[in-house]
């Protein structure tokens, strides 16, 4: 067994909730919402009208406005995320390290609202011209492009787009890269900019995201609740710094928490038993994790607010946990910042870190009408103070994928 322990000291944040872990920390611990009428674009004649929007995002703080104009805002997310990660971790990038450090970073739409943009200009100008910078502005490989360059790293640079599951497979890649040896270091995590009038356009008509509270956005995003009726959009970018331990100690680093173990898997949304696949997951990461059932004490759940979802999830946790799962403090942060598609589990991942930081459980807000089919403790409408040392943190793709990673206080 590889004996490497993988540590993240490093917390770089662009949410709804504003730039950085304080205002992300304040705004889900004290249970704010933070979903509202979309203001980038005129919505009205949607289904949808509503997302968690990054409105104190402003690129040029990070990107020359030259720089900016060429990429979309994921891009400047995976950036300003990795700047600010620097900053948090007080990491210096030294020029012997170069090729020791890795760029992996998880995403599911990618360039999209880069590509919606010039492809508008296209079709309503009579002179059919775009932006030279289309094509790499748009692919998904750019984002962790832009990040190589912008900090000057030559070592490793993918992007991982392995759907919903994204911004945890990212994590699970790079801590799997620094255990083998490839590398010392990396800057991994999930970006989306996912909040376009495509994707919504196509999200309401496939009938998985909230239509029934435009004129009540904050109640919108209500995981494990009956009353849900599908999720909310929403966007940012969170990344992390991951390396090995002794590299963090030698440099004396801040160190959030440890890696313990994953699960990664498969779990079609189809008609056969997807809770099933779901469940085995939780188990490898705890056998990954050399930890039994007991020694979990929070889930930070999926929980995105869709009707089938939750159930899965619930059931999952009961056939792992079984008479626990009743005990067990879970809940989801979707509830108030919206759900950010690829980068949903690396956003949960920051906020399992910090609440190991701080001995307190975010809350599930919005839940206001038990489902009997979600008859778990949800953490409903406030957070709650609690000595946790563990945490499980759990992400699934609408179709596919389902990741988990155990992360723990650090101890020497």
């Amino acid at each position: 067994m590889n004996s490497r322990r993988i540590v993240i000291s490093g917390l770089g944040i662009i949410a709804p909730t504003g730039i950085g872990k304080n205002g992300f920390w304040n705004g889900i611990s004290q249970g704010q919402s933070f979903v509202s009428t979309i203001t980038s674009f005129d919505p009205s004649n949607l289904s949808s009208q509503i997302a968690a929007e990054a409105k104190a995002f402003d690129p040029s703080k990070y990107l020359s406005l030259k720089d900016v104009k060429k990429v979309g805002r994921a891009n400047h997310f995976a950036v300003a995320g990795a700047m600010e990660a620097i900053a948090d971790g007080a990491f210096t990038i030294k020029d012997s390290e170069l090729k020791d450090i890795a760029v992996i970073i998880g995403t599911n739409c990618g360039g999209v609202s880069f590509g919606e943009e010039e492809m508008k200009k296209f079709y309503s100008a009579e002179q059919k011209r775009m932006s030279t910078y289309t094509v790499t502005g748009t692919f998904s490989g750019g984002i962790t492009g832009d990040v190589s360059i912008a900090l000057n790293i030559k070592g490793p640079s993918f992007t991982v787009s392995s759907g919903l599951t994204s911004g945890s497979d990212s994590l699970i890649l790079a801590l799997q890269m620094i255990k083998s040896g490839i590398i010392k270091t990396a800057f991994a995590g999930g970006v989306e900019a996912c909040i376009t009038p495509g994707i919504l356009t196509s999200l309401c008509q496939m009938g998985s995201i909230s239509t029934s509270k435009n004129s009540d956005p904050q109640k919108a995003s209500c995981p494990f609740s009956l009353n849900r009726d599908g999720f909310v959009l929403g966007e940012g970018g969170w990344i992390f710094i991951l390396e090995e331990l002794n590299h963090a100690i030698e440099r004396g680093a801040h160190i959030y928490a440890e890696i313990t173990g994953y699960g990664i898997n498969c779990a079609p949304n189809n008609k056969n038993n997807r809770t099933k696949e779901v469940s085995d997951t939780i188990k490898l990461a705890l056998k990954e994790s050399n930890l039994n059932k007991e020694e979990i004490n929070y889930i930070c759940a999926h929980g995105i607010s869709t009707i089938s979802d939750d159930v899965v999830e619930t059931k999952a946790i009961k056939e792992v946990f079984e008479e626990k799962a009743y005990k067990l403090p879970i809940s989801s942060i979707k509830s108030m910042i919206g759900y950010p598609l690829g980068a949903g589990g690396s956003a949960n991942v920051a906020s399992s870190i910090l609440a190991l930081e701080n001995d307190f459980i975010p809350p599930t807000i919005n839940f206001d009408i038990p489902d009997p089919d979600c008859d778990l403790n949800y953490t409903p409408n406030n957070g709650i103070p609690l000595k946790i040392t563990t945490v499980l943190s759990l992400s699934l793709g609408l179709n596919s994928g389902c990741s988990v990673i155990i992360l723990k206080k650090y101890k020497c």
